[in-house]
């Protein structure tokens, strides 16, 4: 029995030679995409991609997009034209425009146009032969020509040209369902008709292959499913019951591939659904039996199924699509069952126990690892025993636990594996002691701890082995350390250090023999005279020193720096010169404080077991690259201890799950960069839809700019990284420019919100990048403007500025009509001046240019009423300064002033009083005649541009000239005309200025009126002095009236009550006057 047993072990250690195969299609692990609800239990009969990046499903209940995260569904919705015609889909296509083709059971071709997010159906017409031939549509191609082909149910091929927008019918007499459509690289198109037909668009010529001509290896049309070429110019076709053929087109050769007849064991089933041939030349088949793999350069073949005790493996073994979208990932689609994505391994080799494979692993709990020196991975189990793998055949072998036998293990937990120089086998066990195997003497001695025994081991729960330079072999248990004399087979505790609970494999040496041993109280230092031991512990109030003193793992570089593992506390650099702890933790990109186990790779990084996944540490760039169950792991837990480095440099871990054995240079990462999307805009948590009165006139997707009202004061934008390659590890960066001056790193959040953003243009930005941190810097941006609320807009400004104005202009003229007195024209030309005061304030707000002008007339004005002033006493004088003043005030080139007058004959004439700058040949005119006799019986003012030739000479020092312009403007007193005033000039007179005039015109009438009525008292009175001097009286007083109305114009604040006294002063001086007048009438 101890032979037959000496023998297993020998076969096992010799039966293989030292190396590993890498099989690329080996251990393929499958994600379950039942997290996304609306792909839970879907079948699936297409997928696409589009130009974007988005993944397109075809169902039976409806078409689906996918972003890495969330599903967006489309279905018909009954009175709208605009969506899916039919939910029943049989085929997707996508066409150079990036629009989505859709081949629906019933409900004919759909083209879901992706910018404006709707649908464009195509259905037959009887009445129309250029519409598309049958509604029971099964499969699309776009061609290279981007034409669309579509099969029908019964109704033959139909090709429809995007150009024109008609359809051309192909086949139509062949009614059996044209379930596939192929475009090879020749441009040849090939469709299961009549067997398997071949078109040849170019030359119009059609080929047929079928039993006809190929005899038993012929082809049944309604059986062919899929059709494919591979890069040697065959072609692949799929069928659902005959198995699978390949065509070798220029030699028409045949050949079939079935369950029966295929001693390559291709295929595991007859149904053929879908075939994919990757870059590598291998041909994957989603059969009826789950999905094939013929890696046919390399003549080996993979099988997959639905495996209920491997969560990574098929949803179901009813495959029935194989996608591979443009960043290398592949999907299966099922009938019945979630979508599969096939995981990034990352060429993690995984071993675990599996129940229906005696040659697996015995337990899936891996405690410790060794490798011999013949390649042989001893592995520990928790609960399993000892197990023997060999890596090159995969094949595991239990390690014997029958007593009987000369070398055996029979305790289930094994925690500790180590040979020694001698070839002797030490495995530790967790609660069994020591077992010492002897393989050459065919015999296992059992280490045990006997409490009556100092000397005997001194705990049986075994933690590690190791022998030292100096030839000392030490074991670690959880009752501290010991070391072992092989001549007397006693074990020695070494009690130099406080509360020694060994933790895993908390032990390493240094050249030199100094020992470095870690417990549940610290990180110890073990000196080369074993007598001089220094322990370090947690300061709370030191930065640097330990994280924490429960050390379980550590390992030491050739840098002077050991690196310790702590259970919760993360991990620490130590420099062993300056005795310096440096530690690193979960917010520094660690996936988890607890670190099992530390391995150092071939460049230098280091590789560490933790309670959420594995991390590479760079300890140059201090970056952490953390891997998980997804990518090909065992699972998130590893396990204590359970850490080694192979001498071909490949490293093992073992966790809860099962083992996994890698090479660091054959982990890669994915370098594409994922494109960056927007795809969803809200508004208060809704959806915004795309149409003609909404913000989006297109898909978000497609949008470059849009303008939100202020009111809409909440707004979200979604947006993805097209990575599907584990996109929950995609991470992003959005900034919104205009708002905020530095980007938001948001992990793997993929919404921004905005609330209350003030009116103004913004810059919507957001970058990327995909599951191992390759950024898309670029990323994509959209112009975003919020308009203001109306009263914050430049023209309500203006319209209140207007609007103020206009009110108090209004409150302006109501007060000032309140003042009027059409009675006294001194009144008049008071409220005049008063108005023009008014409308000083008016103008602050109007331009330059009217301030000007204001100036002007105001300026305009005083000058002339000190010209009134100072000719008081001759109406001749006071018309020639007026006329005088007026011209260089107005910048005219003649005036002149016309007065009534009653001639001998008692009849009324204008006569010239005055005039200045020209010879006018007539001074004397009768109301109504002429220019100034017509203004004069109008009493309307009068503005000429277009003179009667002749009417007036100007002599300049041009010559003679007639003027450009003539303004006419009649002097009225108490609505009785007194005379008119002329203006002429070789420019357009300016509007202000003529009013200006209109109104001095008022004050020039009153003025005249006083002088001539003075004139008159001047001659009445000179028959009595003592009268005449009274009146002089007056006519002080009504002198120092006009001096007042000057000063209202310096005071604005005084001027109304000031303007009243002097009207009320005036009123009684007049009356006064007037009843004197009267009174010396009467005397004469």
């Amino acid at each position: 029995m101890a032979t037959r047993c000496y023998k297993i072990i020998v076969s096992i250690i010799f039966i293989c030679s030292i190396g590993f195969t890498h099989a690329q299609y080996d251990d393929l692990k499958f994600d379950h995409l039942g997290n996304v609800r609306a792909l839970a239990s879907r079948s699936v009969t297409a997928m696409v991609q589009d130009q974007k990046g988005f993944l397109w499903f075809g169902t039976p209940d409806g078409l689906l997009r996918y972003d890495g995260y969330e599903i967006k569904m489309y279905k018909n919705e009954v009175g709208n034209a605009n969506s899916l015609s039919d939910n029943n889909i049989r085929d997707l296509a996508v066409d150079t425009l990036g629009n989505i083709w859709i081949a629906t059971q019933g409900g004919g071709l759909n083209q879901f146009i992706t910018e404006k997010n709707k649908f464009v159906r195509y259905q037959n017409d009887p009445k129309d032969k250029n519409s598309l031939s049958g509604n029971a549509t099964w499969s699309l191609m776009v061609d290279s020509k981007n034409n669309v082909w579509i099969g029908t149910w019964s109704n033959g091929l139909n090709m429809f040209d995007q150009n024109t927008g008609k359809f051309e019918r192909q086949f139509t007499d062949f009614t059996e369902p044209i379930l596939t459509i192929y475009e090879d690289s020749r441009g040849v198109i090939w469709a299961p008709i009549n067997g398997l037909a071949s078109y040849n668009p170019q030359t119009g010529e059609t080929n047929y292959y079928n039993a006809n001509t190929f005899d038993s290896n012929g082809l049944a049309s309604s059986d062919v499913r899929v059709i494919s070429e591979d890069g040697e110019g065959t072609l692949w076709i799929g069928t659902e019951s005959t198995g699978l053929y390949s065509l070798l087109i220029e030699e028409n050769e045949f050949q079939r591939y079935t369950t029966e007849s295929d001693s390559l064991n291709i295929t595991s089933s007859n149904a053929i659904y879908d075939i994919h041939i990757d870059e590598n030349g291998a041909i994957w088949l989603a059969t009826g039996n789950g999905i094939d793999i013929w890696d046919k350069p390399q003549g080996r073949t993979y099988h997959y199924k639905k495996n209920e005790a491997d969560p990574y493996s098929l949803s179901n073994n009813s495959p029935r699509v194989i996608f591979k979208d443009r960043s290398g990932t592949v999907w299966i689609g099922n009938e019945g069952a979630m979508i599969n994505k096939l995981l990034d391994k990352k060429n993690f080799k995984t071993y675990r126990h599996d129940p229906l494979n005696p040659n697996s692993l015995s337990n899936n709990v891996i405690r410790a690892l060794y490798e011999d020196d013949q390649g042989l991975i001893w592995v520990g189990t928790q609960a399993g025993g000892l197990n023997v793998l060999n890596r090159e055949t995969g094949e595991v072998k239990r390690f014997p636990s029958d007593t009987t036998l000369g070398i055996y293990v029979d305790h289930p937990q094994i925690s500790a594996i180590y040979k020694d120089e001698s070839g002797i086998m030490w495995v530790g066990t967790w609660g069994g002691g020591i077992y010492k195997l002897e393989v050459a003497q065919n015999r296992t001695t059992i280490y045990k701890h006997d409490p009556r025994n100092a000397n005997s081991v001194p705990d049986d729960r075994i933690q590690m082995f190791h022998k030292d330079r100096f030839g000392d072999f030490w074991v670690g248990t959880e009752n501290g350390l010991a070391r072992f004399e092989p001549g007397s087979g006693k074990w020695r505790k070494f009690i130099g250090i406080k509360g020694s609970t060994i933790q895993g494999k908390a032990f390493k040496e240094e050249k030199d023999g100094t020992l470095w041993v870690g417990t549940w109280h610290g990180l110890n230092r073990i000196g080369v005279n074993r007598n001089d031991v220094k322990t370090y512990t947690h300061n709370p109030d030191d930065w640097h020193s330990l994280s924490s003193d429960h050390v379980i793992s550590l390992h030491h570089d050739g840098s002077g720096h050991l690196w310790v593992g702590t259970f919760g506390g993360g991990f620490n650099k130590f420099d062993i010169q300056h005795e310096r702890f440096t530690g690193y933790f979960e917010k520094d990109g660690l996936p988890n404080n607890v670190i099992y186990g530390i391995l150092e790779d071939e460049n230098n990084n280091l590789w560490l077991s933790t309670n959420n996944g594995l991390s590479q540490f760079n300890p140059t760039t201090e970056e952490f690259r953390n891997y998980d169950s997804s990518e090909g792991l065992q699972g998130n837990e590893f396990y204590w201890g359970a850490a080694y480095k192979n001498a071909d440099g490949s490293l093992m871990f073992g966790g809860v799950n099962g083992l996994n054995i890698f090479f660091p240079s054959e982990i890669t990462n994915n370098t594409i960069v994922p494109p960056i999307v927007i795809s969803d805009f809200l508004i208060y948590n809704k959806p915004v839809s795309i149409g003609q009165d909404s913000i989006l006139q297109k898909s978000i997707t497609y949008t470059d700019d849009i303008t939100i009202s202020y009111k809409q004061a909440v707004i979200t934008f979604n947006y993805a990284a097209l990575n599907y390659n584990h996109s929950e590890k995609n991470q992003y960066a959005y900034v919104l420019e205009g708002f905020e001056d530095n980007w938001n790193d948001v992990g793997n959040k993929r919404t921004a919100t905005y609330t209350n953003l003030d009116p103004g243009e913004y810059v919507f930005r957001v970058k990327g990048s995909n599951n191992d941190n390759i950024w898309n810097e670029k990323g994509i941006m959209l112009s975003l403007t919020v308009t203001p609320p109306f009263w914050r807009t430049w023209w309500f400004y203006i319209i209140c500025a207007i609007s103020a104005g206009s009110m108090f202009y209004g409150l302006i003229k109501f007060r000032e009509r309140g003042l009027k007195r059409d009675k006294q024209a001194l009144q008049r030309s008071i409220d005049e001046a008063y108005a023009e005061v008014e409308n000083q304030k008016r103008a602050i707000a109007e331009q330059r240019e009217k301030e000007k002008e204001r100036i002007w007339t105001d300026q305009g004005m005083v000058r002339l009423g000190e010209v009134l002033s100072r000719s008081k006493d001759d109406i001749e004088e006071l018309c020639h300064n007026v006329l005088k003043t007026l011209v260089d005030l107005m910048e005219v080139q003649v005036a002149a002033i016309y007065l009534a007058h009653e001639n001998e004959e008692g009849q009324t004439v204008l006569v010239q009083r005055s005039a200045y700058g020209y010879d006018k040949s007539q001074q004397e005119f009768e109301p109504g005649m002429g220019l100034v006799g017509e203004c004069y019986k109008e009493n309307e003012v009068n503005y000429l541009t277009d003179l009667p030739p002749g009417y007036l000479n100007i002599t300049s020092g041009l010559g003679n000239s007639s003027p450009s312009s003539l303004l006419l403007i009649p002097l009225a007193y108490e609505d009785i005309i007194i005379g008119v005033m002329e203006i002429a000039s070789f420019q357009e007179i300016e509007v202000y200025k003529m009013g200006m005039v209109k109104i001095f015109s008022e004050r020039l009438t009153t003025a005249i009126n006083t002088t001539l009525l003075g004139e008159k008292t001047k001659k009445l009175l000179e028959d009595s002095k003592i009268k005449a001097e009274e009146l002089a009286v007056r006519e002080e007083e009504l002198k120092q009236n006009l001096e007042e109305m000057e000063a209202i114009h310096e005071d604005r604040d005084r001027k109304t009550k000031e303007l009243e006294e002097t009207i009320k002063k005036l009123e009684e001086t007049i009356k006064k006057l007037e009843e004197e007048i009267k009174r010396l009438k009467n005397t004469h």
